[in-house]
């Protein structure tokens, strides 16, 4: 490979921001790599500590997720009770649209119930 900047020098490596062939004339090392002197350090500096920080970011998100998960059966309670709710008060009122609705409520709460116990039989595997 060539440098792109001088024509006919060997490449020592490539640019982490342009992805560039560059010589030694023209690497400038940078943090876990090189760059295009008085051209990319400064964008390759900014790549790594977004990769830097996107690692140090990595535990903190494995967290939020892991809570979320744990949290998603409470919406799923909730459809059953309010399913549960409409249903009763539309079948004593004899209102078909209530108990409808409860019914729909109900099956929306009892999918998502299984949704969830089918991902997590899903995930110990």
């Amino acid at each position: 490979m060539e440098c792109f900047y001088h024509q006919g020098s060997q490449a020592c490596g490539i640019c982490k921001s342009c992805q560039r062939g560059v010589c030694k004339q023209c690497a400038s090392e940078v943090n876990n790599g090189i760059a295009c002197k008085q051209r990319c350090e400064d964008q390759a500096i900014e790549l790594d500590n977004l990769v830097s920080n996107s690692i140090k970011m990595q535990e903190s998100s494995e967290l939020l997720v892991n809570t979320a998960s744990a949290s998603i059966g409470a919406g799923e309670l909730f459809n059953l009770v309010l399913g549960a709710i409409f249903a009763v008060y539309g079948i004593y009122e004899d209102t078909i649209f209530l108990t409808v609705l409860g019914v729909a409520f109900l099956l929306f709460g009892a999918f998502g119930i299984l949704k969830i116990f089918k991902a997590k039989k899903e995930s110990d595997v």
